[in-house]
């Protein structure tokens, strides 16, 4: 019920301005906006998120990637770093053009591939370019 641009939220029974509150199209939401973040925060699951998200953007269950990471040696598949050394799980790489998943990667590796767009031709002359530049005191 809104009273003079205030509105009551459903939950914790405080009189709000309306700007406390969510737009659902025309209407403001029942809950406040500190209910529904508290809401959010007290169940998000993160491990769950991620494992919807890896499902619904690149087919792969929680079951199969378990299984890539235990083929991988529970390591990035193209810098062999453990994972016990990475703060985050293993992205799972996939190729732009065929959707096709090639991997787990740390999040340097697979930040690398984005930045040379996944282009091999690239790649070849970035490491052309570092061996004809090394350092000669090394």
């Amino acid at each position: 019920m809104i009273i003079n641009n205030n509105k009551q939220c459903t939950l914790c029974k405080q009189e709000l301005p309306s700007t406390n509150f969510y737009r659902q199209g025309k209407y403001l939401a029942s809950r406040c906006k500190d209910c529904v973040s508290a809401h959010r925060k007290a169940n998000y699951n993160s491990e769950l998120e991620n494992s919807r998200q890896r499902k619904k953007l690149y087919g792969v269950s929680a079951e199969q990637y378990d299984e890539m990471l235990k083929r991988q040696n529970y390591s990035c598949k193209l810098c062999d770093k453990p994972v016990e050394d990475n703060k985050q799980r293993l992205a799972v790489d996939h190729c732009h053009d065929t959707g096709k998943v090639r991997g787990l990667l740390c999040s340097t590796c697979n930040l690398g591939l984005g930045y040379f767009l996944d282009d091999a031709s690239l790649l070849s002359k970035a490491i052309r370019y570092l061996n004809e530049n090394v350092p000669n005191d090394l």
